[in-house]
């Protein structure tokens, strides 16, 4: 066990510093968000040394915060605007209910 932790890899997502980041639990899809007005879902592919990014969504917000919201499979964005915006996962995120198949995309 180590008190000051270590890097298991570095990834380039976003432009500027990350603002929120959050773990879906059941697929291990990762969520990001930051002031360059992306929201990003990736497979972190834990032991591989690359990543793969499932899909971006981009607005012209400032993005600060990150929510998700199971029962409808959707991310909500907190933006520095004092707005919240929804985005759908896309069927093959590997949350609970996706199904597989098919893509998703677009704003709820």
């Amino acid at each position: 066990e180590t008190s000051q932790g270590y890097q298991l890899k570095k990834v380039q997502m976003h432009n500027v510093a990350v603002q929120a980041l959050l773990v879906l639990a059941e697929s291990g899809i990762v969520v990001s968000c930051a002031f360059d007005g992306k929201v990003v879902l990736w497979d972190p592919q834990v032991g591989r040394p690359d990543v793969h990014e499932v899909v971006t969504y981009e607005q012209p917000e400032e993005f600060r915060s990150l929510a998700y919201v199971e029962l409808g499979r959707t991310v909500l964005v907190g933006c520095e605007s004092g707005k919240i915006i929804t985005f759908p996962l896309p069927r093959d995120s590997g949350a609970p209910g996706d199904g597989g198949g098919g893509g998703g995309g677009g704003f709820a």
